[in-house]
C-alpha cells in the first residue's frame, strides 16, 4: 500500500469539512424546532384537543417516520406526557415543546384560538347575555359544536342558563375572557 501524499491528507480533510458543514447547516436547533416555519410554526398551531391529550408538535426538516406531516409537512407529532394514549412510537418532544405547554396551559389555549379571531372574543352579546359562552376545540363533534364557526362550541357559564341542555360546562376563560 503507497503511503498517503499531502494531496490525499487535504483531500480527506476537505471530504470531513464539507460532512460537518453539512450536518451544522441541516441540523435544526432546539428553538427553531418550536419556531419553524417561522410566522406559523408548528408548536403555536398544535390543536388544543391534541395538547390537551399529553401530545405536542414541532418542526422537523427533513421529517420521516411515525407522526410526521401532522397537519403540515415537516410537522411531527411528539409526547409530553409519557402516559399519553397517542404516544406510540413517536419521538418525547423537545424541551422548548415542553415548556410552551407550560406557559400556555391548554385551557388558555381554548379562549385564544384560532389566533386573531378567536371563538371566545367573537361570542355574540346575546349569547353571554344568555349565560352560555363559546371556546375553542378541534375536533369538535356533537351537540354545540360549529357554533358561527367551524371548531367553535358552545358552552354554559351559568348552569341555569335556558341554553344549557347538554353542553358541556365552560372552561374558566370564558368566563373570566
Amino acid at each position: 500500500m503507497a503511503p498517503k501524499t499531502i494531496s490525499n491528507h487535504l483531500l480527506d480533510a476537505s471530504v470531513l469539512l464539507v460532512l460537518a458543514i453539512v450536518l451544522i447547516v441541516s441540523a435544526t436547533g432546539e428553538q427553531e424546532k418550536c419556531s419553524k416555519p417561522y410566522g406559523n410554526s408548528c408548536t403555536d398551531l398544535t390543536p388544543t384537543q391534541t395538547r390537551a391529550e399529553g401530545l405536542g408538535v414541532y418542526y422537523e426538516n427533513p421529517c420521516h417516520g411515525v407522526g410526521c406531516g401532522f397537519f403540515r409537512p415537516y410537522c411531527r407529532l411528539c409526547w409530553i406526557d409519557p402516559n399519553a394514549p397517542g404516544r406510540a412510537n413517536r419521538p418525547q418532544c423537545p424541551k422548548c415543546v415542553i415548556d410552551r405547554g407550560r406557559r400556555t396551559g391548554t385551557e388558555d389555549l381554548q379562549c385564544k384560538l384560532p389566533l386573531g379571531n378567536s371563538c371566545t372574543s367573537g361570542t355574540p352579546k346575546n349569547t353571554k347575555n344568555e349565560g352560555l359562552g363559546v371556546y375553542y376545540e378541534n375536533p369538535c363533534h356533537g351537540v354545540g359544536c360549529g357554533f358561527f364557526r367551524p371548531y367553535c362550541r358552545l358552552c354554559w357559564i351559568n348552569p341555569n342558563a335556558p341554553g344549557k341542555m347538554d353542553r358541556p360546562q365552560c372552561p374558566k376563560c370564558v368566563a373570566s375572557f
